[in-house]
């Protein structure tokens, strides 16, 4: 096993994946995950993010679009549903001892799989027959992902992709984006109810933007309020610093490159913020992550429905950070809301 550290080491990593380096996935992973008939194959039958037209839809010109249904679905999450679901259970059991018995955690990660993929297909199906009810969605630039999936030419073997490929593609995206944007948003809310300075500065933030939507606050977010979210954005940031979705931060707490490394500063990243290669929770260089712009709209739309609702207060004080998949708190980041006063 070779460890690289540093920002040159980052660098490196970064610069040179299909060079010198490979990422793969397991055996027992794409057992979990993809079709039995796949299950063979490479990660090249998961990997949606290769293909130009998600570069195209994850631009910010296009995510712009997406705000108002990003907030939409915040509001109807916290008022009405906060649940887990079969994807959680999938996460949970991808890098858990590979053994297939019941109740173990690998295989409740086979049943969820499945439960996903039978749940994908019914989804594509009633998406295909919505797509050929109505011929005019194929030249129409603002179809969204799946429909450009199930339009898309394959383009190895200049063909469609089937309703499986379709999925497994999916899939694909949803192991990059669940656990680690999930992730982030759970240690943004846990800073905020853990340092009651910092939750005023966010507040107060928020606050000016809610208030700027109108009587009741009844106007859905822009593209222009995420803009005015800079110290918002900060403090998110710094919360991925000290506990990055991902595996690879050598460097984040490194006090050549962020002094008091254990010090939870959102002002470290004003001006032109830390040096190339020294933070890296979406990678960098080349292996810069497709889908960073998409997750820090999320990363902002849904604290901003939390915090504009709720006083937040930690339930457990110094609660630790482990990491499995991703980091989390020992106890689910347990944190008391209360409604603010009117």
């Amino acid at each position: 096993m070779a460890v690289f550290c540093g920002p040159s080491g980052n660098k490196f990593l970064f610069s040179n994946e299909n060079r010198l380096l490979t990422s793969w996935l397991p055996l027992s992973m794409r057992k979990a995950l993809v079709f039995p008939s796949f299950v063979g194959n490479t990660k090249e039958n998961i990997g949606a993010l290769q293909r130009s037209f998600m570069h195209e839809i994850l631009k910010p010109e296009a995510l712009k679009h997406y705000i108002p249904v990003m907030d939409s679905m915040a509001k109807s999450h916290i008022e009405e549903k906060w649940l887990f679901d079969p994807f959680h259970s999938v996460i949970s059991g991808l890098i858990s001892m590979p053994i297939d018995l019941p109740g173990t955690a690998y295989n409740r990660a086979i049943k969820a799989g499945e439960i996903i993929r039978n749940e994908l297909l019914s989804i594509i199906r009633q998406r295909e027959k919505e797509l050929s009810e109505n011929k005019d969605l194929g030249s129409n630039n603002k179809l969204d992902l799946l429909s450009r999936m199930i339009l898309a030419v394959d383009e190895e073997n200049d063909k469609l992709m089937n309703e499986m490929e379709i999925s497994n593609n999916i899939i694909g995206l949803l192991v990059a984006t669940y656990e680690t944007t999930s992730s982030s948003l759970t240690m943004v809310l846990n800073y905020l109810a853990e340092l009651p300075h910092i939750y005023q500065e966010f507040l107060r933030e928020q606050m000016e933007i809610a208030k700027s939507k109108g009587p009741g606050g009844g106007e859905l977010l822009s593209w222009e309020d995420i803009e005015k979210m800079k110290y918002s954005w900060n403090v998110a940031r710094e919360a991925m610093r000290l506990s990055p979705p991902a595996q690879v931060y050598s460097t984040h707490k490194n006090p050549k490159y962020f002094p008091e490394p254990e010090k939870f500063d959102p002002s470290r990243f004003e001006g032109s913020g830390p040096a190339p290669f020294t933070y890296v929770p979406f990678g960098g260089g080349p292996l810069m992550c497709p889908g960073r712009e998409h997750a820090r709209l999320e990363i902002l739309v849904f604290p901003h429905n939390v915090v504009t609702k709720f006083k937040m207060e930690k339930a457990i004080p110094n609660e630790k950070i482990l990491y499995h998949f991703s980091p989390n708190r020992t106890k689910d980041a347990l944190v008391r809301l209360q409604p603010h006063e009117n």
